[in-house]
């Protein structure tokens, strides 16, 4: 959601055995996490993807893990996400019953996009919206 991040949070599976075993798998990879700062859900569905979608993950893959897995805040895990969406996109015919929307597309997003502008006809759902961040009075 923010630069190069898959949003976790919102997602469409169709009721079947295969969903089902994919959320699940998904679910234990948080066995899998590194010892870093690593976005849980939103930095672990990147790698996810990955390496369920590759028969053999390529040597590169090392590469994108080691920024994950040394990552101490967000840039180096917007790093890591850049790092793997990359491999991804040129590997997207390989997980072809997964469909990732552009960004400006789906229906979800986040604020900050649009510098806390949204419209009624286009936007369904904002995300990392804080009552913290909120600025009220009449515009």
């Amino acid at each position: 959601l923010y630069n190069w991040e898959i949003a976790c949070g919102s997602y469409i599976a169709r009721n079947s055995e295969e969903s089902v075993n994919f959320l699940r798998k998904f679910a234990e990879y948080e066995n899998k996490l590194p010892n870093s700062f690593h976005g849980r859900d939103n930095g672990t569905i990147h790698f996810y993807l990955f390496e369920n979608a590759t028969e053999r993950v390529p040597a590169i893959i090392r590469k994108c893990h080691s920024l994950w897995q040394r990552s101490k805040g967000f840039s180096d895990l917007f790093a890591a996400e850049a790092c793997i969406r990359i491999l991804l996109s040129q590997n997207i015919r390989l997980i072809p019953r997964i469909k990732i929307m552009r960004k400006g597309e789906a229906w979800v997003r986040d604020a900050f996009l649009t510098r806390g502008m949204w419209s009624w006809k286009s936007d369904f759902m904002l995300h990392g919206l804080k009552h913290q961040s909120l600025v009220t009075g009449n515009l």
